[in-house]
């Protein structure tokens, strides 16, 4: 993994490295825009327009933009009291903008940016924090930078070794695939996204969300296909998956309620 912060400006030699090393397969985590680097290829490969300027956001959030993701799944809005720095006023086309950052400038008028950016390259990505993130003391932000790492270490992890173990001869012992116990850490971590989840929903109706789960089916689906997989059995293991998770959350959401309630009536 490389990670680079308030890097303004970057060499062709350089650029061409990193647009290699991500295709390969490689996780870049980028702080603040390249903003004079006048090379196309550094900020396609950051996920960032064309367009670059010094900005100041004052009374800041950022919101997340794409439900579901590793990274956005069970964040609220985030205040952010300084959002400073070179910021790309847009994001490229084909990249996925997981935070909006809204806030006001000197003029009093509100200007929204993409906050972070997700680009895919290759087998790799990469993930831009449009703004000096270190600057900003807001304290949700190191939550958001830890779920970034861990998102790269585990796309790492589940891309960059072999899916399937095999076993010579027949009774040879077989060795769990650390893609296995990592998938078991994400989901038994403490203060989970289900648990979060839970948390921010006001009615127990709102856990199972028939729309959300058809939509995930048909990407996962789509995924399988592409990469010349089962699709049918993939859509079994998802949609088993998902009823333990919403069993799951159901169960935290009337234990958080509970929690709740007792603590009003003591």
């Amino acid at each position: 993994m490389v990670l680079v912060s308030s890097t303004y400006i970057v060499p062709p030699r350089c650029i061409a490295g990193l647009d290699a090393y991500v295709r390969a397969g490689g996780q870049l985590l980028w702080f603040d825009s390249p903003a004079l680097t006048r090379e196309p290829a550094m900020r396609l490969l950051l996920g960032l327009g064309p367009d670059m300027t010094y900005t100041t956001l004052a009374d800041c959030k950022l919101r997340p933009v794409v439900d579901g993701h590793p990274l956005t799944a069970g964040m609220a809005s985030l205040d952010i009291p300084q959002y400073v720095g070179n910021c790309a006023l847009s994001a490229a086309e084909g990249a996925q903008v997981l935070f909006e950052a809204a806030g006001k400038v000197e003029t009093g008028d509100e200007r929204h940016l993409p906050a972070v950016v997700l680009n895919r390259a290759g087998k790799g990505v990469a993930i831009t924090f449009n703004w000096v993130a270190w600057l900003s003391r807001a304290q949700a932000l190191p939550d958001l930078l830890s779920r970034s790492l861990d998102y790269l270490l585990a796309r790492h992890e589940l891309t960059g070794a072999e899916l399937v173990a095999h076993c010579s001869p027949p009774k040879a012992a077989f060795r769990q695939p650390e893609q296995v116990a990592l998938t078991c850490r994400l989901y038994s971590r403490p203060g989970s996204d289900m648990t979060q989840a839970a948390r921010i929903k006001q009615r127990a109706s709102q856990v199972r969300d028939e729309a959300r789960i058809e939509d995930i089916v048909q990407r996962v689906r789509g995924a399988a296909l592409k990469d010349g997989g089962d699709s049918e059995v993939i859509e079994q293991i998802y949609r088993s998956m998902m009823e333990a998770c919403i069993a799951f959350e159901e169960r935290e959401f009337a234990r958080l309620r509970e929690v709740t309630a007792q603590g009003e009536r003591a």
